[in-house]
């Protein structure tokens, strides 16, 4: 099913950006929970991982002619007070966000319906792209400490010389977007999990080359 869409306007600002995972290889993704017919794993930012797939497939059959992805990221639902849905019932939007190799970053949103899910309209997202900075770790597969940034899973997450996306489950419940001191360990040298003494977990893929952002408070 074709599913409409009207463009937003160039360099919208989107704050509300949850990364999720690369794709570029097949190898990539072993460590991720979800992959889609289309190839790439997929982030769930507070979103039940069955809707989850649904609603990344939705996006990208939204979109035609596009270069390869490199990241996606559903959700999170829509939430005025906690506790907040995992899950869109019928009238409920959400946004999700899919990178390219060399294009600028879409955002598509996608509406619930009676009877299954709706691209609604789609856009540039608004992000800036940046480069890794970080050198080559030492210490090979060994855990580390680790910080994620202000803006948590939505901070780049730069080690060992490349990004990584955030893949599979994200528990938005569990202060997922906010500064996080934890420790890192590379599962595989593509892949890798990060997890706090409170409880947080989180899985990462490595991902390919340059990567776009949003800023945040």
């Amino acid at each position: 099913m074709t599913a409409p869409y009207h463009r937003r306007p160039p360099g919208r600002d989107r704050s509300l950006v949850r990364l999720c995972l690369s794709v570029a290889l097949v190898a990539f993704l072993s460590g991720c929970e979800l992959t889609t017919p289309q190839g790439p794993a997929v982030g769930c930012s507070g979103v039940r991982l069955d809707q989850c797939q649904l609603l990344a497939d939705v996006a990208l059959g939204a979109l035609t002619g596009h270069p390869p992805v490199t990241s996606i990221v559903v959700g999170p639902p829509p939430c005025a007070a906690a506790p907040c849905p995992e899950s869109l019932a019928p009238g409920d939007r959400l946004d999700v966000t899919i990178q390219f190799v060399g294009a600028v970053p879409t955002l598509v949103t996608v509406a619930a319906t009676a009877d299954g899910f709706r691209a609604v309209d789609a856009g540039e997202a608004g992000l800036i792209e940046l480069s890794p900075s970080s050198g080559p770790a030492s210490g090979g597969l060994d855990a580390r400490p680790f910080a994620l940034g202000h803006c948590g899973v939505g901070s780049p997450i730069d080690f060992d010389g490349s990004f990584w996306d955030p893949a599979g489950w994200i528990d938005v419940k569990a202060g997922a977007f906010d500064a996080l001191d934890g420790t890192l360990v590379l599962t595989t040298p593509n892949t890798a999990h990060f997890s706090t003494a409170a409880g947080f977990e989180l899985d990462l893929v490595r991902h390919p080359g340059p990567k776009s952002f949003a800023s945040c408070a």
